[in-house]
């Protein structure tokens, strides 16, 4: 399998979208973070973006558990 590499500009761009469609479907935007120093760089740029940040909605999650819910989607192909 091969696995691809985004930017970080790339994954920002993208979750600018993903609010922006959100925002105007649903009237808000939930989105789970994550942890640690990996995210950062994402947090710092999505931190510039030009969003409705009354709503945007922010979660917390551990990433062992993201990876075990990851481990039992791919288990249940």
């Amino acid at each position: 399998m091969m696995i691809k590499e985004f930017s970080v500009d790339e994954i920002v761009k993208d979750l600018i979208q993903i609010a922006n469609e959100s925002i105007e479907k649903r009237g808000r935007f939930l989105i789970s973070l994550a942890g640690g120093n990996t995210p950062i760089k994402i947090y710092k740029k999505l931190a510039d973006a030009n969003l409705d940040w009354s709503r945007v909605h922010f979660f917390g999650v551990m990433s062992v558990a993201c990876q075990w819910m990851m481990l039992a989607i791919i288990m249940d192909r």
